[in-house]
């Protein structure tokens, strides 16, 4: 999503309060791009979600919470379960690093088409994508 040059990043209460704002903004974005678009023909309207994951530990016995920075152990692991294709479905997700080493990002491995079907994709993709960053952390102890 890039780095965020102007302002300051908003905490829990604030997001919550204006979480419908952005919901909404993205989904008129989302429909201003697409009537735009609709009388064009023979050219493929691609699009995608993401997802960004913050690689946090709790310690819950000393009430703390530290950055995990091991994004790049994790994106190693990520290629090795697709090499070995131990998770057949975590192909359908690519994971890579983002500005730091305490995020990832994971994004579908084939874009969206403009079929109205391709709508319904994005939820399961989310969840499977989040799905795969809990069982690693599970697995792997990171």
């Amino acid at each position: 999503m890039g780095i965020l040059s102007n302002g300051r990043p908003l905490n829990w209460s604030e997001i919550q309060s204006v979480k419908t704002i952005f919901k909404n903004h993205a989904l008129n974005d989302l429909i201003l791009i697409l009537n735009k678009h609709k009388k064009t023909h023979n050219d493929a309207f691609l699009w995608s979600d993401e997802i960004e994951y913050s690689l946090i530990r709790f310690n819950h016995e000393n009430k703390r919470v530290q950055l995990c920075s091991k994004a790049d152990e994790i994106l190693k692991r990520f290629q090795q379960l697709n090499n070995d294709k131990t998770i057949s479905e975590l192909s359908q997700i690519i994971f890579h690093v983002e500005d730091c080493n305490f995020v990832i990002e994971g994004i579908p491995s084939k874009p969206y088409h403009s079929h109205p079907n391709n709508y319904y994709y994005v939820q399961s993709n989310m969840i499977l994508s989040i799905s795969k960053v809990l069982l690693l952390f599970l697995i792997d102890n990171f």
